[in-house]
């Protein structure tokens, strides 16, 4: 590989490192403020939107994941925390508009 390519790959996972960091803060102050202003609130008026930012094995691609946060089961028994992935694909067309279609898929139990 010419040498010029390799320089440009390594500049460019460089800014895709800083891009995925300055992400994966947004994400943690974001989690930090909705936690604090939920305290505040009944159940039924707390957000509950959470996102994780994802970096592919080969740290090419970054991805951005939104969930919907539902707690099953009493406090006294034992809470668990599902999270519903909210799946978006975007279809871009010809004439350079774009669509967005979001669904929400199955709920998932965990972390």
């Amino acid at each position: 590989m010419d040498e010029w390519i390799v320089e440009v790959k390594a500049m460019l996972h460089g800014q895709l490192k800083e891009v995925f960091d300055n992400a994966k803060d947004l994400g943690n102050r974001y989690l930090q403020e909705v936690m604090d202003t939920n305290k505040s609130k009944d159940w039924s008026q707390q957000n509950t939107l959470e996102f994780r930012v994802r970096m592919n094995k080969n740290k090419s691609a970054i991805s951005i994941e939104w969930y919907t946060i539902s707690w099953h089961g009493k406090k006294e028994t034992g809470r668990t925390k599902r999270r519903t992935y909210i799946q978006c694909e975007f279809r871009s067309k010809l004439d350079t508009h774009s669509t967005a279609n979001w669904t929400a898929i199955p709920e998932q139990t965990g972390q």
